[in-house]
């Protein structure tokens, strides 16, 4: 996701588009979890947008819980970095949208940057 994806100006159909591919991504890295396809190194960070992109809280919450066990079996910092990141964004979206605001404005990049974090991708 690009910052402004998710703006103002999408439509509900966009916006139901997007959450049956979140849902779907989520599924899909369940699978992959209980598959132990550690191999799936794509997986991470599709799950990872997923999770940002997500307005469901029990998805969050999968998605943070799949991003922990996909860490235990990963090489490097990249999944780790992915989890506390994700962890960040979800906490600084429930203080966008207590204040009625779209939890879609926070932009993952920055939020990464601001933190000093890096992601370094390879063969997704």
């Amino acid at each position: 996701m690009y910052p402004g994806q998710m703006g103002e100006n999408i439509t509900d159909e966009e916006k139901d588009n997007v959450s049956t591919r979140v849902t779907e991504l989520i599924q899909l890295a369940k699978q992959v979890v209980a598959e132990e396809r550690w191999d799936l190194q794509y997986i991470p960070f599709s799950l990872f947008l997923a999770g940002v992109a997500s307005e469901d809280r029990d998805e969050k919450t999968l998605a943070l819980k799949l991003l922990r066990d996909l860490e235990q079996q990963s090489h490097g910092a990249n999944t780790t970095t992915m989890r506390r990141l994700l962890k960040a964004i979800y906490d600084k979206q429930n203080l966008v949208a207590v204040s009625g605001a779209q939890q879609f404005k926070i932009d993952w990049v920055d939020e990464m940057r601001n933190r000093g974090l890096m992601l370094v991708m390879f063969g997704i």
